[in-house]
Parts: structure tokens; sequence; C-alpha cells
């Protein structure tokens, strides 16, 4: 089982064992996934929401990584991406695709 805390840092445990989200725009990725409300995000649109309109060029490959990592520290529980990098919000018991 998974449960997150999302005021204040954003945290989430595994049966009861806390997980390492990484650092603080990993952390804020998750937390958009979890209140997208099962509407799909995009990497492009992830980017605007952590760095606005002064975004690295390389924002969108930052957040795919962020994703990246995210899916090893969930496991069978990891946010599905799919290849045409749209990302749809958490589901439990997902696999991952690359």
């Amino acid at each position: 089982m998974l449960d997150f805390k999302l005021l204040g840092p954003v945290r989430s445990w595994r049966d009861g064992q806390e997980l390492q989200l990484g650092p603080p725009q990993q952390r804020t990725v998750r937390a958009m996934l979890l209140l997208s409300d099962g509407k799909p995000l995009t990497p492009e649109g992830s980017a605007h929401a952590l760095w606005g309109v002064d975004a690295p060029s390389s924002a969108a490959a930052t957040v795919r990584t962020y994703i990246h990592r995210l899916r090893r520290v969930f496991g069978d529980y990891s946010t599905k991406m799919s290849t045409d990098g749209r990302m749809p919000a958490h589901t439990r018991s997902t696999s991952c695709t690359t």
C-alpha cells in the first residue's frame, strides 16, 4: 500500500517504509501527477509548471529524467509514461512502459 503526504514536503511510504523521492523538483513532479486527476501531463507542461517562462531548453528532458527516477522508486506502483511522452496520473499497480 502506498501513502502520500502533499502538504509540506512531498513524502511517500510503501507498507510503512518511507520512500526516497529525490530532490524538491522531482517531488513536485510527483505531486503534479497525483493532483492531475487522471489528466495526462506533458513533459513540456510540467517543465513550465516547475520553471515558468524561464525554463531551460533541457527542462522537458529533465522532467523525463525525474519520471524515470520515480519509476525506479515506485517499482510495481510506477507511473506510466507513454511513448509519445505524455504522463498519465499515477495509477496503482501499473507497469513501467518506455
